[in-house]
C-alpha cells in the first residue's frame, strides 16, 4: 500500500459516512446498520463502497482498523452519538 495522509474524520467524511462508518465500528451489519438510520440496506452498500476508497481498503476488517488508526473512532463519545442518531 502506498503511504498516504490520514483520513479527517470531520473534514474528509460526510455526515451520513460518519454514521455508517461508526456502525459498521459497532460491529452492525449493513441491514442493521440500514434499519437504524432508516436507509435501504443498498444505500448503506453505497457508503460501505465509498469509505472503501476513502480509506484505500479492500475489506471491513480493514476499514474498521483503518478507520481506528485514522480517526480515533473507538471513543466511547463518537460511539454513543452514532448510536443515537446525533
Amino acid at each position: 500500500m502506498t503511504s498516504r495522509p490520514p483520513v479527517g474524520l470531520d473534514t474528509t467524511l460526510n455526515k451520513r459516512q460518519r454514521d455508517v462508518l461508526l456502525l459498521l465500528c459497532k460491529g452492525l451489519r449493513n441491514a442493521e446498520a440500514a434499519q437504524q438510520l432508516g436507509l435501504s440496506e443498498r444505500t448503506v452498500k453505497w457508503y460501505v463502497s465509498e469509505l472503501f476508497l476513502i480509506f484505500d481498503v479492500t475489506n471491513r476488517t480493514e476499514l474498521v482498523g483503518r478507520a481506528a488508526l485514522d480517526c480515533s473512532l473507538f471513543c466511547d463519545e463518537s460511539l454513543s452519538a452514532a448510536s443515537s442518531g446525533r
